[in-house]
């Protein structure tokens, strides 16, 4: 019977047709259904469990497998396995001893070794071997050097775990493939085997498929492969119909199903104040509308705060009961404590695991330390959801400890330090969360993985955090493959372009198996208070121009915060009421420059000003072995600034080429170590073991930069050049901006520009501005004076250094969010600003439209911003410092002596 290809659009009924045909097996034969992974083999048991009738009720229990534990029942495997925690311990022990010309000493860390794992399994379980892997090299025609140290790695592994005698997950799928083609004993009952959800296959899909097809001659094999509908889903098309082709070139026979003729959902797209408030309100949704658990689905992505926000507000609301348990052993101050620079210091500096796991459990004192919270619990005291937490803490602990003392046993005699020791032990307790069925029991609907394409049907569909960097998500840094065309590590890899369309794809189909309502939430701001940016996914619900709804605030809310600002109020409220201590801020400020960040932090809270720029009471330095953000993100600026200003042949190679070379590593690795050296007396504090580690995640951030911006250059018809680096302005150089304030003396505004990019002719130019964290949408926030740094930017730099030439605007460049972007249209991280959209395709790549404006905008914008920084200007020389009453409180280095944080706590 040959294999089928059963193709159709989102919810045409391909699963349900799958069932039907599994059905039909005969009563001695089994049939299978395979699912990609456990959620949705998860999924569709609980769908099936609750409305199987007729012939589908004869389903045996196991008739739904996900791809990891079909392969390991093909593999049937006679010697042990290895965990994915074993993998990286050999791994770990490996890079101590292995020379990596690329990687060096750097290797020897945690997250590297967790990487070269990853890499290796993800290989291996598609078949592609260390020779195999030389072979794709070989045809590259390009050094590879981090591939190239990833074939030592992978053949010293290989060995390590044969002579341990173990297997690991990608010889299970080998084993199992080898089973499949032998027809070995798991198949011989085997009446139908279904592929279900598989969109755009592996090449280990594709090879147990064709060895199931060529040995199971009389069963059915059935793959389902989803394609796209209409102009709207061009995102996940041209992936989807690329699919089909891979599938096609394996099956020979295809069914097309008929598009189901389901009415669209109703659709709304709201905005919260908060991750608070958005919890709030679904759980406001399920209260008001009594929704059985199956009939609602809330689509959450892993490590996402939104599940423990909405346990908590609906146990405060009366919604559910509280239950501590499912709060994850991270999230305990025990398991922090542990964790901490401070303890990890009491440990050995180098020993074994197994030393390591004992030495922890003496000096934890785990169980002394619980005696006071089961006590409590006994008594009935206060703090019971702490002591819960902290007793399922402790328990995760003991486990953790004796599963690493285990795996020791395994694999012998591993040497490795303690800060290698405490990352496994805070992963280890970060993977120990409450059990999926603990979960389904407690919630009030159904837990969606967001990223994951929604296989069952649901009246009610709400996806919280429709933000940016959640949907679609964020896209890490690659490792080992950055960028690589060849389309056989491209399916085991996805680039950029993939991954958004796979992400595009999962999001329509929630809506597309949504038979009632869908809400589409995003809070304002984050869990830090930074404000977010909405998800590009939730623009074709809104018309041009059009915001999202906004959440009312409940009664209770408005009652607090009436009480609060009623008690806030009066006429003298933050304003300074000694004359003489007004007459000296006065002359202070009317000397002083003001620089924009400093008018910023006025903007947000004005006591917050005084607090630091007035009182200069700035907190002290936290102890650190790390180094600080301050001190990274400035070397990163320095890095950049002598890469493009002093190795400007190389710089111009890597923006030409579109991608950077080893001359272009070499280079970046060199300025920084040349910076570090001559910081090391600031930069003392860093641990001796710390530095190599630290040089070289600078020294990759740089190069994320460098690489995302030749990305850039080779897409757009007239790319800038950089020309100005940490340009100053200032009164003592003569160039400081000055800004008219009505009646008083004139404003003066000093800072310094990151860079100032210009065309050939130097009669245009864009300002960049780099950032290390994650920042917020300028152009909303320019008018109200929370933004000002780019427009006065700007500013500056039209009258002082380019007064003919045309202001292009301004951009932040985000470090951390620098990466290719497959889909040609932005260049991730640098799409934050304020720009002439006119310019866009031929001198950027903003992408989203929130940064692009005319001319006459961009005028009125600057126009704005200097008019606020006059208004700021006018009142801090008045002495008017009046705290903040906003949620961004809460995150407030002075919350012990502000005023409104006291009385809000009363």
């Amino acid at each position: 019977m040959p294999t089928t290809l059963l193709t159709g659009q989102i919810n045409s009924g391909k699963t349900s047709r799958v069932l039907e045909l599994l059905s039909q097996c005969d009563p001695g034969r089994t049939g299978t259904i395979v699912v990609p992974d456990r959620a949705t083999a998860a999924e569709l048991r609980r769908r099936f469990s609750r409305n199987l009738r007729g012939p589908l009720k004869a389903l045996r229990a196991d008739a739904i497998r996900d791809w990891p534990d079909f392969v390991r029942k093909m593999a049937s495997p006679l010697l042990p396995v290895a965990t994915r925690q074993h993998s990286v311990l050999v791994v770990m022990g490996l890079l101590a001893k292995i020379k990596l010309p690329y990687f060096g000493v750097s290797a020897r860390s945690y997250a590297t070794a967790t990487g070269f794992v990853r890499t290796i399994l993800a290989l291996k379980e598609n078949l592609i071997g260390p020779d195999e892997l030389e072979g794709v090299i070989s045809g590259i025609g390009e050094p590879c050097l981090r591939e190239r140290d990833l074939i030592r790695v992978y053949e010293g592994y290989d060995k390590e775990l044969s002579r341990l005698g173990m297997l690991d997950e990608g010889d299970l799928t080998i084993l199992a493939i080898k089973n499949a083609i032998e027809g070995a004993a798991p198949l011989r009952e085997m009446r139908a085997i279904m592929f279900d959800e598989f969109a755009m296959p592996t090449p280990a899909l594709l090879a147990m498929v064709r060895a199931l097809d060529a040995r199971l001659k009389k069963a059915g094999i059935v793959v389902t492969c989803p394609a796209a509908a209409s102009e709207e889903e061009r995102p996940f098309a041209s992936w989807l119909a690329r699919a089909r082709d891979v599938w096609l070139a394996a099956i020979c026979d295809e069914q097309r199903l008929d598009a189901a003729n389901a009415g669209a959902p109703r659709i709304s797209v709201l905005k919260a104040a908060s991750p608070m408030q958005e919890a709030r309100h679904v759980a406001n949704i399920l209260a008001k509308e009594g929704l059985a658990a199956g009939d609602c689905i809330v689509a959450v992505r892993h490590g996402d705060s939104f599940l423990e926000w909405f346990l908590s507000e609906a146990h405060s609301m009366g919604i559910l009961p509280e239950h501590p348990t499912l709060d994850g052993a991270m999230g305990s101050p025990l398991a922090h404590e542990l964790i901490s620079p401070d303890f990890v210091e009491r440990l050995p500096l180098h020993a074994t695991l197994a030393k390591f796991a004992a030495e922890m459990q003496k000096i934890a004192r785990v169980g002394e330390r619980v005696k006071p919270w089961i006590a409590g619990l006994k008594q009935r005291r206060g703090h019971g959801r702490v002591a819960a937490r902290s007793l399922t803490a402790a328990e995760a602990i003991g486990d953790s400890l004796g599963s690493l003392s285990t795996a020791a046993g395994f694999l012998g005699e591993i040497r490795i330090s303690r800060e290698q020791f405490a990352q496994l032990l805070s992963q280890d307790l970060s993977g120990r969360t409450a059990p999926a069925t603990m979960i389904d029991s407690v919630l009030p609907f159904r837990l969606h993985a967001a990223g994951l394409p929604l296989s069952c049907e649901a009246s009610r569909v709400i996806v919280p955090r429709m933000i940016e960097g959640s949907f679609p998500a964020r896209m890490g840094e690659s490792l080992f493959f950055a960028d690589w065309k060849e389309e056989s590590i491209r399916r085991i890899f996805p680039d950029a372009e993939d991954m958004h369309a796979r992400e595009s794809y999962a999001f329509e189909t929630m809506l597309k198996k949504c038979t009632g309502e869908a809400t589409l939430i995003m809070p304002a701001v984050t869990d830090e208070g930074k404000e977010t940016i909405p998800s590009p996914f939730a623009d074709r619900f809104l018309s041009p121009g059009e915001a999202p709804e906004a959440l009312g605030t409940c009664v209770l809310g408005r009652k607090k915060e009436g009480l609060a600002k009623k008690r806030m109020e009066g006429p003298n409220t933050g304003v300074l009421n000694s004359p003489e201590a007004r007459e000296i801020v006065r002359e202070r400020f009317v000397e002083a420059e003001l620089n924009p960040t400093a008018l910023e932090r006025y903007a947000n809270c004005p006591f917050a000003f005084f607090a630091q720029d007035v009182l200069r009471a700035v907190e002290p330095l936290e102890e650190t072995p790390q180094i600080r953000g301050f001190d990274r993100g400035r070397i990163v600026h320095e890095i950049l600034a002598r890469f493009y200003r002093d190795h400007a042949k190389t710089a111009l190679a890597a923006r030409s080429a579109g991608r950077f070379d080893e001359e272009t590593r070499h280079t970046v690795r060199t300025i920084a170590d040349e910076i570090w050296e001559e910081r090391k007396d600031t930069l003392e504090y860093v641990k001796p073991g710390l530095k190599e580690r630290e040089i070289e995640e600078i020294a990759s951030m740089a190069l994320m930069v460098i690489r995302a911006e030749g990305d850039e250059a080779s897409r757009i018809s007239s790319p800038l050049i950089p020309r100005e680096f940490e340009w100053e302005f200032s009164k003592k150089k003569g160039n400081a901006l000055k800004i008219n304030v009505k009646g008083e003396e004139p404003l003066y505004v000093r800072g310094r520009v990151d860079r100032i990019d210009v065309d050939r002719d130097k009669s245009r130019f864009l300002v960049i501005d780099y950032k290390t964290g994650k920042e917020e949408q300028v152009v909303n926030r320019i008018e109200s004076g929370s933004h000002l740094q780019l427009p006065l930017y700007i500013s500056a730099v039209k009258s002082a250094l380019f007064p003919e030439a045309v202001a292009m605007g301004g951009l932040m460049f985000e470090i951390r969010e620098a990466a290719i972007s497959g889909d040609g249209k932005k260049t991730a991280g640098k799409t934050k600003g304020l720009v002439l959209g006119e310019f866009e395709g031929a001198c950027y790549r903003v992408g989203r439209a929130h940064s692009k404006i005319d001319a006459e905008r961009m005028d009125k914008l600057i126009s704005a911003a200097e008019g606020k920084s006059a208004e700021f200007a006018s009142s801090i020389r008045k002495g008017m410092f009046p705290p903040s009453n906003e949620a961004k409180c809460e995150w407030c280095d002075y919350g012990d002596i502000c005023r409104h944080k006291k009385v809000s706590a009363d």
